[in-house]
């Protein structure tokens, strides 16, 4: 198989066997992201990955290093796969628990109009181009991407406005109290904006639901 210039193909000697020398790679990536060099973006060059020094045990021992490993991370993706099963075993368990309460209660209570409980408002686009950018402001955007399966907004990947941007969207802002629902893409991605976020200005692709006194936003999000 062919590979481009931006890889580099290491051939080992009869001293070092392939998967010990994969997994030693792998081990010290920050070392070699340390090694590369560059303004556009970085490369590491051939004289500095030919510098790097690893230790080698006999042969033997190499493999049986490697056998060691292969073990544990068998008995880690086993642990993970047991973990994750439990886990969705229990969330079905809990939403089934609550598909007959909410059944009983409709029974016993009747249904309303969601606007009887909460004002319904959505969010705002940004001005014609713009992003949000990765660089950290005092101003969150929450986007539809950021929310996740678990009901929440994830830091990982979000993005923020300046001072400027937000004057022009400065009503557009959700409340750690409110209920977020995607309206747009993916439809009905329900949540709740963490307190660290309160205040967040929040995308066009979602609305927020203002609750009135007396009911609880967790019973919102199910």
């Amino acid at each position: 198989m062919a590979f481009n210039q931006g890889c580099r193909g290491i051939v080992p000697r009869e001293s070092l066997y392939y998967l010990y020398l994969y997994h030693f790679l792998d081990a010290i990536k920050k070392t070699l992201n340390d090694l590369g060099a560059g303004t556009t973006f970085k490369e590491l060059s051939a004289t500095n990955l030919k510098s790097i020094s690893i230790p080698l045990p006999p042969l033997e021992e190499q493999k049986q290093i490697i056998a060691i490993l292969d073990e544990a991370f068998e008995g880690l993706d086993r642990a993970r796969a047991n973990v994750e099963a439990n886990l969705e075993e229990s969330r079905q368990l809990l939403l089934r628990y609550l598909d007959i309460k909410i059944e009983e209660y409709i029974s016993r209570f009747g249904i309303i109009p969601i606007n009887k409980l909460a004002d319904v408002k959505g969010g705002k686009r940004l001005p014609k181009g713009f992003k949000p950018k990765a660089e950290k402001t005092p101003y969150p955007y929450i986007t539809v991407r950021d929310f996740t399966e678990e009901g929440t907004v994830s830091a990982l990947g979000l993005g923020f406005i300046s001072e400027e941007i937000r004057e022009t969207i400065l009503r557009y802002t959700i409340s750690s109290r409110d209920v977020y629902i995607s309206i747009a893409g993916t439809i009905g991605k329900t949540g709740i904006v963490p307190d660290h976020l309160d205040g967040a200005n929040l995308t066009e692709n979602a609305a927020k639901l203002v609750l009135k006194e007396g009911w609880h936003k967790r019973l919102v999000t199910k």
